[in-house]
């Protein structure tokens, strides 16, 4: 690595981003965690009505999911 793209990829490098990235990741992760959690009555009662067992999951990820899209525009839209 050259001189000049040494100091190039630590012109990029910005700390403060990285840490505000890596603690967003962190709270969305936790989040969802805790959606997943509270979809468990769904995910028990999905192949009560005939699902398979595999999938029993996906209708808490896909409620999850719709509520965080149709959320965070609301939520950005009120503050402006």
């Amino acid at each position: 690595m050259t001189e000049e793209e040494r100091r190039a990829a630590v012109k990029d490098f910005a700390l403060t981003k990285g840490w505000l990235v890596a603690l967003l990741a962190g709270f969305m992760s936790a989040c969802f965690a805790l959606g997943f959690d509270a979809g468990t009555p769904i995910k028990e009662s999905a192949p009560a009505g005939g699902g398979d067992a595999v999938y029993a999951g996906l209708p808490v990820i896909f409620l999850i999911t719709v509520e965080a899209f149709l959320r965070m525009p609301l939520t950005v839209f009120s503050r402006i």
